[in-house]
C-alpha cells in the first residue's frame, strides 16, 4: 500500500520574531498623535484589519493593550489583493507607509476577452485611477497616496507590520479567543484564550471574519 500524504498546507507562516519591536527603532518620525483618551484597547487578530486597527487607535490616542493572533507567526498566504482609493486614503497621515506605497507600487493593465479568446479592450488603467479621479485626490489636504492597480499582499501585509513594531507593539501569536464578554458593572470588555488566561480592556476589538464572533466593546 502507498504512504498516505499529509494534506497540502496553504498558510505561509513567518517568524514570530521578526517584528519584536526592539528590533524595529527608527529615527523615522511617527505621525501626529491626538491626545490622549485614557481608553485602553485589545485587538483580537492580526491581519490587515487587526493591524490597521491598533494603528488608528494609537493615532487617535487611545492606549492598545495587546494584540492577539491565533497562528504562530505572521499569515503570508495570499498573492495580490485589490485595494480601493478609500481603504488607503487613510495612509495620509502615515509617512513611512506612504514612502512604501510609493516604492512598492504596482501598475498593471486590465484586459477584457471574449471567450474565444478575442480581446474586446485594453489593456487599461483601473476606473479609480482615471484622470479626473487622479485630479481630485490630488486636491484633499496632505495629498493623497499612490493606488496601485493590485498590491502584493506579502509586501502590505510586512509594511502593516513594520509599523506595528515601530510603535513599540508586539504581536502575541499562539493566542486563540475561546470567549468574548463584556463586564458592564466594572466597564471592562475582554476575552478568555484557550489556556484559561483572560485578557480585559475597555474596547475589546476583533475585525471581522468567517467563523468569528462580532467584535464587542464597552465604553
Amino acid at each position: 500500500m502507498g504512504s498516505v500524504q499529509e494534506p497540502a498546507s496553504f498558510f505561509a507562516v513567518g517568524d514570530k520574531h521578526e517584528f519584536d519591536p526592539e528590533k524595529w527603532t527608527s529615527a523615522t518620525p511617527l505621525p501626529r498623535r491626538d491626545d490622549e483618551t485614557q481608553i485602553k484597547v485589545l485587538i483580537v487578530g492580526a491581519g490587515f484589519g487587526g493591524l490597521m486597527a491598533a494603528l488608528e487607535c494609537w493615532r487617535k490616542g487611545h492606549d492598545v493593550v495587546g494584540i492577539l493572533d491565533r497562528n504562530e507567526g505572521p499569515n503570508y498566504s495570499g498573492d495580490l489583493i485589490i485595494i480601493q482609493p478609500s481603504a488607503l486614503e487613510v495612509m495620509r497621515h502615515w509617512p513611512q507607509m506612504r514612502r512604501e506605497l510609493e516604492e512598492d507600487l504596482v501598475e498593471a493593465g486590465t484586459y477584457y476577452y471574449r471567450h474565444d479568446g478575442e480581446l474586446i479592450y485594453g489593456p487599461a488603467k483601473p476606473g479609480f485611477n482615471a484622470p479626473e479621479h487622479l485630479a481630485e485626490r490630488a486636491e484633499r489636504p496632505r495629498g493623497f497616496p499612490p493606488v496601485g492597480a493590485v498590491q502584493i499582499r506579502k509586501k502590505f501585509y510586512r509594511m502593516l507590520l513594520r509599523q506595528v513594531a515601530r510603535l513599540g507593539f508586539r504581536v502575541d501569536y499562539g493566542r486563540r479567543v475561546d470567549a468574548y464578554f463584556e463586564a458592564e458593572a466594572a466597564g471592562l470588555a475582554g476575552v478568555v484564550l484557550t489556556d484559561g488566561a483572560i485578557r480585559t480592556a475597555d474596547v475589546g476589538k476583533s475585525p471581522p471574519r468567517p467563523h468569528s464572533s462580532p467584535h464587542i466593546g464597552h465604553y
